[in-house]
């Protein structure tokens, strides 16, 4: 597609253009942003313009006037990223096919689809127009024949188009009668019928099949008229023959160009209607039957208002009347009720149908975007993971930094009075208090998928077996748990505990909605649980299905749209976080699966999981488990790297009371300059990841080129697997998780410094 693109901003075109990739199309783009280069690049070969709205040297509407003073009927488009409604609207009365605004691109492809189709049915408009332009200056410079006879018939005057019809001369035919055009065609009651009805006074009008000179024949279609005097009385008559051979080539052509629209109109894949003045059906294609279900039999007749969802029908119907006024109205959005009971999503493009110059109906093009808005869901749902993803690591990061203060203070506490067993079991509290928010945070990194996975050859089928024994220990006796498992099902390649996780996050859901049912009905609950083989994707590889269905409360429609929110939920306040179902999203996107949920009020819910089958590509390295057992005392000088001056504090107290020295910074720069000043009295460094001025990685490497031998911990709350790689090659010899306890601190620093040259993993 040959395109201009006016824009000033060079990564403003390459939104532009990725969209319009995006979108199926193949640009080749001139970008400009002056007067002059635009209209030295208008020619036919481009197929469409696109125009911020303003720019320094140049601007839409400016551009649209010398695009209208063009001979090329070229689409314009204007993006801008402020234009305001107002603005919008006059740019549209001036010419513009479409405005879109640079933040929401997405809508592009359409436009532009819809700019093209428009100026290509002008294009074809105008070169039907101008057939039947010359068709029509042909009839109209043609005159009829004039014919004018005595009272007797005897012929007075012919015309030049009489003459030029029928081949005579006028010196033949005056003072002859229009017998001599008698073809024989007509026999002899229709000539008495025409003589009867003019000597009466009346006209006689009808089709005449008459002979040429030359012998052709011609259709003509004649009014013969008596002519009266100023007493009444007849003295001549009048023929007024109009040439039928052009009229009969005329209708043949209107005959096949109505039989190209009617094969048009029904072989379109649209949807596409006409409404009588009063909304009813008047025609249906068939492609309403292909879309909705429903025969068109089954809504010719009928209100177009009681096809439509109900929430839907006071918008349409205020639409319908302003079309019916005479306004044009833009492109709108409906949902339709389809024959089984499901909803198609239409754009529906709707104008005037004309009755000579009075609106007498409506017609209309309806294009099912039932596929297009799931996908436009699945993309908005994805950004909106993506964008708290990206928040997830600094909460991670900053709430185990809390976690380890409370479990640094619980730890000294237990020292001061280590005998008193109400003092322990306080601490005892605090400890799984702590480890309840460490849980938070797992499920928080999970859902954005920012937990490092341990990926194993994985049997479903083992894995709900697991979770149906988990769930008879833990549920009420009210609850059946049924599980399904498929046979022939081939492992997976994923983490065990996070498949676990979803299935069982999935099941709590499934207690909790039946649970809520109980309080209304009192009947059995069910949850079962299903594996499969799923065949129903063409082209992609294998996947496996697994399903948790409950004949619970399930969920109205605007609650399943929300239901994968990070946040939302609908139990009671403390009884939920909102994040079980966030975190199955996560684990099933992080394994490039799907999940969707079948839903009705009332009637339970299914929450459908699919899995790619793959194969392994390579075995985890497992982590190893630091012995805490027999922390042994030191004497080394330890460099601290932390930013949260709280727990600096509290680990200097433990170091010291072990006997070591302690050197402590609170960002990056500050570290690296207190090791150059002390580089050879330091025997190890223990840094965050997260500083301010200078992460962790990003100082330690300019610390090993100064001292390539330093021993070397690092402590995060998430590391992403290529940062690990990256720590243990720059020779960081522990990896240590947040929030840590001051025993399994002591121990991997003991263990560093009596064996320093161990890489971490």
């Amino acid at each position: 597609m040959r395109l201009i693109i006016l824009e000033d901003n060079p990564m403003d075109v390459e939104l532009v253009l990725a969209e319009l990739r995006g979108a199926g199309f193949e640009p080749q783009a001139d970008v400009v942003c002056t007067e002059a280069e635009f209209a030295q690049l208008l020619s036919p070969m481009v197929e469409i313009v696109l125009s911020d709205y303003s720019m320094p040297q140049f601007d839409a509407p400016a551009a649209l006037r010398i695009l209208q003073q063009s001979p090329y009927d070229i689409p314009f488009i204007v993006i801008s990223g402020t234009i305001g409604e107002d603005t919008a609207v006059d740019v549209m009365r001036q010419g513009a096919s479409d405005y879109l605004l640079k933040d929401r691109l997405s809508r592009l492809g359409v436009s532009v689809r819809s700019a093209l189709h428009t100026a290509e049915l002008r294009r074809r408009t105008r070169g039907s127009e101008e057939s039947l332009r010359k068709m029509f200056r042909a009839v109209e410079q043609t005159a009829d024949s004039i014919v004018v006879t005595d009272r007797r018939g005897v012929i007075e005057y012919v015309n030049p188009a009489f003459l030029a019809k029928t081949g005579y001369e006028r010196s033949e035919v005056i003072g002859r009668t229009p017998a001599i055009l008698r073809s024989g065609v007509h026999d002899r009651p229709f000539y008495s019928r025409l003589w009867s009805t003019i000597e009466s006074g009346r006209v006689f009008r009808a089709e005449f099949i008459n002979r040429k000179k030359n012998g052709e024949t011609f259709a003509e279609h004649q009014a013969i008229s008596p002519v009266f005097d100023d007493k009444g009385v007849i003295t001549n008559f009048v023929s007024t023959g109009q040439d039928l051979t052009e009229q009969r080539r005329v209708e043949l052509a209107l005959r096949s160009s109505e039989q190209r629209y009617v094969r048009l109109i029904e072989s379109a894949l649209d949807a596409i209607f006409t409404l009588s003045g009063e909304g009813v059906f008047i025609s249906l294609n068939p492609a309403f039957e292909t879309i909705t279900g429903w025969q068109r039999s089954d809504w010719i007749g009928r209100s177009f208002l009681e096809l439509l969802h109900e929430d839907d029908r006071s918008e349409a119907l205020g639409r319908f009347r302003r079309t019916m006024e005479g306004e044009l109205i833009p492109m709108a959005e409906y949902r339709v009720k389809c024959k089984d009971g499901g909803i198609a999503v239409m754009e529906v493009l709707t104008v005037q149908q004309f009755n000579g110059m009075v609106i007498d109906g409506v017609f209309g093009i309806a294009r099912n975007i039932t596929e297009r808005k799931r996908l436009e869901e699945q993309v908005r749902q994805a950004q909106k993971m993506e964008s708290i993803g990206t928040l997830a690591g600094g909460i991670a990061h900053d709430f185990n930094n809390i976690l380890g203060i409370i479990l640094a203070c619980s730890t000294l506490q237990e020292r001061i009075r280590p005998e008193d067993p109400h003092w322990r079991a306080n601490q005892e509290t605090i400890r799984k208090t702590i480890e309840r928010g460490a849980m938070l945070v797992r499920q928080i990194l999970t859902f954005a998928r920012k937990t490092e996975p341990q990926f194993t050859s994985v049997h479903v089928n083992d894995i709900i077996e697991e979770v149906r024994s988990m769930l008879a220990m833990t549920i009420p006796k009210t609850i059946d748990v049924v599980c399904e498992p498929g046979k022939g099902i081939p492992p997976v390649q994923a983490d065990a505990n996070q498949i676990h996780q979803a299935l069982l996050n999935l099941c709590v859901n499934a207690r909790d909605a039946i649970l809520d049912r109980e309080r209304i009905v009192s009947r059995p609950g069910l949850i079962t649980i299903r594996s499969s083989v799923w065949s129903g994707q063409t082209g992609g590889p294998p996947m496996i299905e697994m399903s948790v269905s409950d004949n619970g409360t399930g969920m109205e429609e605007r609650t399943r749209a929300r239901i994968f929110d990070p946040f939302f939920t609908t139990k009671e306040k403390g009884k939920g976080t909102g994040l079980g179902l966030a975190v199955v999203y996560g684990i099933v996107h992080g394994l490039h699966g799907t999940i969707h949920v079948e839903s009705e009020l009332g009637t339970g819910s299914t929450f459908v999981i699919r899995i790619p089958v793959r194969e392994m590509t390579q075995d985890r390295v497992p982590v190893p488990v630091v012995n805490h057992s027999g922390i042994r005392r030191g004497s080394e000088t330890i460099l601290m790297v932390e930013d949260e001056e709280t727990l600096v504090e509290l680990a200097r107290i433990v170091l010291e009371d072990a006997g070591y020295t302690v050197l402590s910074a609170g960002n990056g720069p500050d570290g690296l300059a207190l090791f150059r000043q002390h580089a050879a009295a330091i025997d190890l460094i223990f840094t965050d990841h997260g500083l301010p001025g200078m992460d962790g990685f990003t100082m330690l490497s300019h610390i090993v080129s100064i001292r390539p031998d330093v021993r070397m911990v690092i402590a995060s709350g998430f590391l992403e697997p290529e940062q690990r790689s990256e720590l243990a090659a720059l020779g960081v010899q522990e990896i240590i998780q947040k929030p840590y306890g001051f025993d399994e601190l002591l121990s991997v620093l003991r263990t560093v410094l009596d064996d320093g040259n161990r890489p971490a993993s």
